[in-house]
Protein backbone atom coordinates (compact mmCIF):
# COMPACT_ATOMS: atom_id res chain seq x y z
CA UNK A 1 0.00 0.00 0.00
CA UNK A 2 1.28 3.47 -0.92
CA UNK A 3 2.27 5.48 2.13
CA UNK A 4 -0.44 8.26 0.70
CA UNK A 5 -3.49 5.76 0.83
CA UNK A 6 -5.53 5.66 4.54
CA UNK A 7 -5.68 1.83 6.34
CA UNK A 8 -8.96 1.85 8.40
CA UNK A 9 -7.82 -1.09 9.87
CA UNK A 10 -4.77 0.78 11.56
CA UNK A 11 -3.80 3.98 13.03
CA UNK A 12 0.04 4.99 14.32
CA UNK A 13 0.01 6.46 17.94
CA UNK A 14 0.94 9.84 16.15
CA UNK A 15 -2.24 9.53 13.87
CA UNK A 16 -4.80 8.99 17.10
CA UNK A 17 -2.79 12.20 18.63
CA UNK A 18 -3.22 14.25 15.57
CA UNK A 19 -6.96 13.30 15.49
CA UNK A 20 -7.96 14.13 18.97
CA UNK A 21 -5.61 17.35 18.80
CA UNK A 22 -7.78 18.52 16.21
CA UNK A 23 -10.88 17.16 17.49
CA UNK A 24 -10.46 18.89 20.85
CA UNK A 25 -9.78 21.89 19.16
CA UNK A 26 -12.52 22.05 17.50
CA UNK A 27 -14.52 21.43 19.81
CA UNK A 28 -13.12 24.32 22.15
CA UNK A 29 -13.22 26.37 18.95
CA UNK A 30 -17.27 26.09 18.07
CA UNK A 31 -17.72 25.82 22.24
CA UNK A 32 -19.37 22.16 21.40
CA UNK A 33 -19.98 19.84 24.45
CA UNK A 34 -17.93 16.48 23.94
CA UNK A 35 -20.39 13.64 23.60
CA UNK A 36 -23.02 16.05 21.91
CA UNK A 37 -24.41 15.11 18.70
CA UNK A 38 -22.69 17.94 17.18
CA UNK A 39 -19.34 16.64 18.79
CA UNK A 40 -20.23 13.63 17.16
CA UNK A 41 -21.25 14.93 13.22
CA UNK A 42 -17.68 16.76 13.96
CA UNK A 43 -15.76 13.91 14.68
CA UNK A 44 -16.97 11.96 11.80
CA UNK A 45 -16.55 15.11 9.59
CA UNK A 46 -12.89 14.91 10.86
CA UNK A 47 -12.48 11.22 9.98
CA UNK A 48 -13.83 11.52 6.77
CA UNK A 49 -11.42 14.35 5.86
CA UNK A 50 -8.86 12.40 7.15
CA UNK A 51 -9.54 8.92 4.97
CA UNK A 52 -9.62 11.16 1.97
CA UNK A 53 -5.73 11.82 2.71
CA UNK A 54 -6.39 15.57 4.47
CA UNK A 55 -3.50 15.52 6.96
CA UNK A 56 -3.29 19.39 7.52
CA UNK A 57 -4.27 20.25 11.45
CA UNK A 58 -5.87 23.66 10.14
CA UNK A 59 -7.84 21.83 7.26
CA UNK A 60 -8.95 19.21 9.50
CA UNK A 61 -10.36 21.59 11.76
CA UNK A 62 -11.95 23.51 9.17
CA UNK A 63 -10.52 26.74 9.76
CA UNK A 64 -10.07 27.48 6.50
CA UNK A 65 -13.67 27.53 5.84
CA UNK A 66 -14.71 28.97 8.99
CA UNK A 67 -12.09 32.21 9.19
CA UNK A 68 -13.92 35.24 7.73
Amino acid sequence: MDETEFDCRYLASEEIDLLRRVYDRALASRNIAPGSKEADELALRIMIMYQAGVRNEEALRGDEATAP
